[in-house]
């Protein structure tokens, strides 16, 4: 009786793993690039963590040290909200969807793919969880 009852157990398993196992591939990506008003240099963060963030001492030495170990580079990309230090959900979206829609776009053209044939969409991001859903936002867009 237990013979067969793990038999039962694992066969259902095989059968799944060999039915599911299906290739993925990437036909194409695309890295959005921030515009001239988006980029900052390292000097203009660290700046704005003085100015904006009121960091102490301890702080800003952690922050010189990340911007010059970074490897970013010396022009990166800082929301307007980091540049303003103003902060707002909808900053934040307005944010999101400036990098999302216009990576998106371009990524569609570039493949030669319509929104209509994707079939599995995937976004992550740590910081910012809105509702609607990053994925929602691209779909409802496209």
């Amino acid at each position: 009786l237990i013979l067969v009852i793990i038999i039962m157990k694992k066969t259902p398993i095989k059968f799944f793993l060999k039915q599911s196992i299906k290739p993925i591939y990437i036909k194409d990506f695309q890295v959005w690039s921030n515009d001239k008003k988006h980029q900052k240099s390292n000097t203009e963060i660290i700046n704005y963590g003085r100015q904006f963030l009121n960091f102490k001492a301890t702080e800003m030495n952690f922050l010189r040290k990340l911007c010059n170990k970074n490897g970013i580079g010396t022009r990166c990309g800082a929301p307007i909200s980091v540049q303003t230090g103003k902060y707002s959900v909808d900053d934040a979206r307005s944010e999101a969807e400036l990098v999302m829609f216009e990576t998106v776009q371009k990524l569609l053209q570039k493949s030669n793919v319509k929104a209509s044939e994707v079939d599995v969409l995937v976004t992550n991001c740590s910081l910012f969880g809105p509702t609607p859903s990053l994925s929602a936002m691209i779909v409802n867009k496209f």
